[in-house]
């Protein structure tokens, strides 16, 4: 169950004004005083929350501020809400309500909110209402409220002399992308008619419009904004666009349409506009869920048939404003029949809420109006759901008015307003017509008008309009949904004044024959109790409004009835009134028994008397009688069969009579059987019908008394017993079943070793199935309708199917026949050795003549060459698909032995590692005879040795540099440089005083010396001429 709450407001103003009249106008200064907030901003995004007393629904704004005019500022972003929204398919819909809209750029005037929401910390809300925001346009640096337009630059300096504070800038507001209309490539479209030329909102009817240059792909259609006279612009939704071509729109016009002008915008942005306006005399209120929109209807809500209207306590305390509630009131009972009741009792309930009770309150500091608004009526949706399709009706309304309307005040009659009043009755008539589901229209003079003024007087509805509109929700309310409370009653000229009870009955019916049930129905006008005496003794025999009464005595009756309310009571008096007649006497004559088809009398002599002649006669049921209307009609029967006489008399009174007729039985032989009604096609079942009777007829045509069935069928029996009666026996099932298919399907080639599936051809659920091999063998199936055979041997190989039906009948296929091919054996070639050092490689080959090699490496060409250890096998494959595997061959590839390393052991050269052989470089180039594990490097170069392992794989030494010569200095090695030394090295010195330097060779030989003069520069050392 969901539930739409909406609230349509109505407010007066003058209408001189050339804006919104819907809302009476609230000074510049005014707005000032009562914000506590006032800032320039744009609206970004927004939520739909519950206030936590769950009592309303809010949609959250938030409010990016660029300029800061009043009040304390909390943050730069702000939240904005204002009743109305949907959350979790309930909602709430205020009209009228300012125009926010993500990307809204303003002037808002803001208050906190007193009502803590869900979810949202702080909130502000107008002041107002819809004149609480001031809608900027950017381009033309001007601002708008629903009644008047700004010069920016006005308005900011009226701010600031109002709030003595200078309007201090956040941020510049982001301009707003202008809307640039794109070039056409054919003529502007045209409006050339449109049909029909007055056309109700609301109502799901279609607007035609005929022109040229509408384009093939969908625009969009506008229509007057009947909220503000028409000077706004309200776009169709897109689902009510039944038909655009280049020629014709057909568009539904949608509530919120009014009289005026409209406009067709084209897929490429073309504006045209018609050439007259359309008529809009009165609108529906609809309900959009899911962004489809329904009709809402009036319902039963009361239990009487529509819905009981309870004034608060102090609204009813004020006897000048409920009188004009009443008269109001009254003149909707009375003019559309609209089943608003009002109650005797009053509430305390003052403030809207979905509550069950529909209340007429005046507003007050817990729920007061916005600034600007007179009135606002609350309706209350609900929805029920049948066949897929969405029913809404209106559970119930709230109807709040402003205590202190503005000006000279209330006007609350019954004499017509001063200039500067604001006349109560039209304001109620206008928000009663919202709850009769009615909505604004541009009508100035009409009741629905979006606008009445001050001075102005509307106290009876539009013909053509007000009333038709109402008439037309009427119409709609008046039939049940599928689903739901029941259909509105509509009232009657009779009991639609709200007043003083006029009594006023009928009766149904108000003769006939004992003993007579006579409905009375009660058509008095405004009665809230009844006293009915329906029998003239002067005693009360009801109190309900209508009631029902058995008169079981013949004669004339004298009816009364007193009906009362809080005005007063009325009493109606019908001598006389109800007339009763006696009855007659019925004699369908004596029960008997007869032979089926026998003819027999019914009736007596006479069969009627008494009551008024003459008589009518009926008999029931018709069954086997020539004339069921005569008074001893003839019966011929084939069962035992009760009739019923009903004698009607000249003044309609009945009398009732039964006869019963009892038919011998007809036989009814019981077949015997002889084997299974059931069996495999073949065989066959005998059928035995009882001894005993004169004639046997089968429906076969036979006439022995037992059939041989072989064939699928029903079988029965007709037999004649000695009376002559015929009979039928019962009958007698018989299913042949059929052979099952016994077939073999699969491959009907293999290779030795393959395993291969095979299936029955024609399985069927519940068989049985055995299988045969020659030449292989059952992997896996057996008694199953697939099997996997492995074929063992070449040749030709064959497989049997014997299948079983669930009903045990048997077949055997035919040998299903299977050519078995032998396996390839290749043999791999090893081209060179299959021993080798790491770094060298092998080819490997296969036999040619096969279709596929597939190698353990993943190659799958017939040669592969190998350079690591491993085992190698390759997978070949015939052109008949058969696979062979070679024999593996082992491939051995030696890891060289561990690189080497040259250790110094003062002038030898040393190799560490443990090697077969060895072999010394220099530079680069074998030294002859260096082949020992040391080396006494003779003179100054690169070394480096190579060893060889026991499987003949080398490996080379990283290169060491040897200079032959060492300088010192005293008894100290001193450090030189360049290492290795070219013509030139250098010793470095250690202390300043003099030293003396040697150069001695690998022998200890000196072979140059000097002595160094004190200081550290290095020692030069001429290398190249020692």
């Amino acid at each position: 169950m969901q539930w739409l709450l909406a609230a349509v407001g109505v407010a007066f103003l003058p209408c001189f004004l050339t804006a919104q009249c819907l809302l009476y106008p609230v000074p510049l200064a005014e707005r000032v005083s009562e914000s506590e907030l006032i800032v320039e901003g744009y609206l970004v995004q927004a939520q739909s929350v519950r206030s936590l007393s769950r009592r309303m629904i809010y949609t959250v704004w938030e409010l990016v501020v660029s300029k800061y005019v009043a009040g304390v500022l909390p943050k730069r972003r702000l939240y904005v809400a204002q009743e109305g929204g949907v959350v979790d398919g309930e909602a709430v819909v205020l009209i009228p309500s300012a125009p926010l809209t993500e990307g809204l750029r303003g002037l808002f005037f803001l208050r906190n909110l007193r009502e803590p929401l869900e979810g949202v910390d702080h909130a502000y809300t107008l002041v107002a209402g819809p004149q609480g925001v001031l809608v900027y346009d950017l381009e033309n640096r001007r601002a708008f409220d629903p009644l008047a337009e700004y010069s920016v630059a006005w308005l900011y300096r009226e701010l600031e002399r109002l709030t003595g504070q200078p309007v201090r800038e956040y941020a510049p507001l982001p301009p707003i992308a202008n809307f640039q209309k794109g070039e056409s490539v054919r003529p502007l479209a045209t409006i050339t008619g449109f049909t029909p030329s007055m056309i109700p909102a609301g109502t799901f009817d279609t607007l035609r419009i005929l022109g040229s240059g509408f384009g093939s792909a969908p625009g969009s259609v506008r229509f007057r904004n009947p909220d503000d006279g028409g000077s706004s612009w309200v776009s169709v939704p897109s689902n009510h666009i039944v038909l655009w071509s280049d020629t014709e729109i057909r568009v539904i016009v949608p509530t919120q349409a009014g009289t005026g002008t409209f406009q067709v915008i084209t897929s490429v942005n073309e504006v045209v506009t018609s050439p007259s306006a359309v008529t809009i005399p009165y609108a529906l209120l609809t309900v959009s869920s899911g962004g489809v929109r329904y009709p809402i209807r009036l319902v039963n809500h009361n239990g009487a048939g529509g819905y009981t209207i309870v004034p608060n306590a102090n609204f009813s305390a004020n006897t000048a404003a409920f009188q004009a509630f009443v008269r109001a009131l009254q003149t909707w009972r009375c003019s559309t029949y609209v089943n608003f009741a009002l109650s005797q009792n009053t509430t305390s309930i003052a403030c809207p809420s979905n509550d069950a009770t529909d209340v007429v309150s005046f507003d007050n500091t817990s729920c007061p109006l916005p600034s600007g608004v007179l009135g606002a009526t609350y309706n209350y949706y609900q929805v029920c759901t049948a066949g897929g399709q969405q029913y809404w009706r209106r559970a119930g309304f709230d109807l709040i008015f402003r205590s202190t309307a503005p000006g000279g005040g209330w006007n609350f009659g019954p004499q017509p307003p001063a200039s500067n009043q604001y006349d109560f009755e039209s304001v109620v008539l206008h928000e009663l017509g919202h709850a009769h589901l009615l909505g604004h229209v541009i009508a100035m003079g009409q009741l629905m008008n979006y606008a009445i003024g001050p001075g102005m007087m509307i106290r009876t509805l539009g013909e053509q309009t007000d009333r038709a509109g109402g008439l037309r929700v009427m119409q709609l309310s008046t039939v049940s949904a599928p689903c739901g409370p029941g259909a509105m009653t509509p009232l009657t000229a009779n009991n639609c004044v709200v007043g003083r009870p006029v009594a006023n009955f009928g009766a149904q019916p108000r003769e006939g024959c004992s003993p007579l049930t006579v409905t009375f129905s009660d058509s008095s006008v405004g009665a809230s109790s009844w006293a009915w005496d329906v029998n003239g003794d002067g005693v009360t025999d009801y109190t309900t409004r209508n009631c029902v009464h058995t008169y079981t005595q013949p004669g004339p009756y004298t009816v009364r009835l007193i009906v009362s309310n809080t005005y007063g009571s009325d009493t109606l008096v019908r001598p006389n009134y109800i007339m009763v007649y006696p009855l007659p006497t019925a004699d369908a004559g004596a029960d008997r028994a007869v032979c089926p088809g026998e003819s027999v009398y019914l009736g007596g002599a006479p069969t009627a008397a008494g009551g008024t002649p003459p008589y009518q006669y009926l008999w029931e049921p018709a069954t086997g009688l020539d004339n069921p209307t005569s008074a001893n009609p003839i019966a011929r029967l084939e069962t035992a069969q009760q009739y019923i006489l009903t004698v009607t008399d000249a003044r309609g009174c009945q009398a009732r009579d039964t006869v019963t007729i009892v038919v011998r039985p007809r036989p009814e032989p019981r077949l015997s059987i002889i084997g299974q009604t059931a069996f495999c096609d073949g065989d066959s079942v005998q059928l035995v019908a009882p001894w005993g009777y004169r004639r046997y007829r089968w429906n076969t045509g036979d006439t022995v008394r037992i059939l041989i069935a072989r064939q699928s069928g029903s079988y029965w029996v007709a037999v004649q017993d000695t009376f002559g009666c015929w009979g039928n026996s019962d009958t007698v099932r018989v299913t042949v079943y059929p052979l099952p298919q016994a077939q073999v399907v699969g491959d009907s080639g293999a290779c030795v070793g393959d395993t291969a599936l095979y299936r029955a051809a024609v399985p069927q659920a519940g068989d049985e199935f055995a299988w045969a091999v020659q030449g292989g063998s059952i992997v896996r199936g057996q008694g199953m309708p697939e099997v996997w055979i492995r074929w063992e041997s070449a040749g030709t190989g064959t497989v049997t199917l014997r299948q079983r039906s669930q009903q045990g009948c048997k077949a055997e296929s035919r040998p299903f026949s299977v050519v078995v091919s032998s396996l390839p054996q290749p043999i791999i070639t090893v081209f060179g050795s299959a021993s080798f050092c790491e770094g060298d490689s092998t080819v490997l080959e296969a036999p040619e003549g096969y279709a596929h090699y597939r190698w353990t490496t993943g190659d799958t060409t017939r040669r592969i060459v190998v350079r690591q250890s491993g085992t190698y096998a390759v997978r070949v494959t015939t052109s008949a698909g058969c696979q062979g595997v070679s024999e593996p061959v082992r491939i051995t590839v030696h890891p060289l032995p561990a690189k080497p390393s040259i250790e110094r052991r003062g002038d030898t050269l040393v190799c560490t590692a443990e090697a077969v052989t060895y072999r010394w470089y220099r530079n680069g180039q074998p030294l002859v005879g260096a082949t020992q594990r040391t080396l006494v490097p003779p003179i100054s170069g690169r070394y480096a040795v190579e060893i060889t392992d026991s499987n003949g794989c080398r490996n080379m030494s990283d290169p060491v540099d040897v200079t032959v010569g060492v300088a010192y200095a005293g008894l100290h090695r001193a450090p030189c440089f360049p290492i290795p030394a070219g013509e030139v090295l250098w010793v470095e010195r250690s202390s300043e005083e003099p030293q003396r330097v040697v150069v001695s060779d690998v022998l200890g030989r000196t072979v140059w010396e000097s002595i160094a003069l004190p200081g550290r520069q290095p020692v030069r050392v001429p290398v190249g001429e020692l």
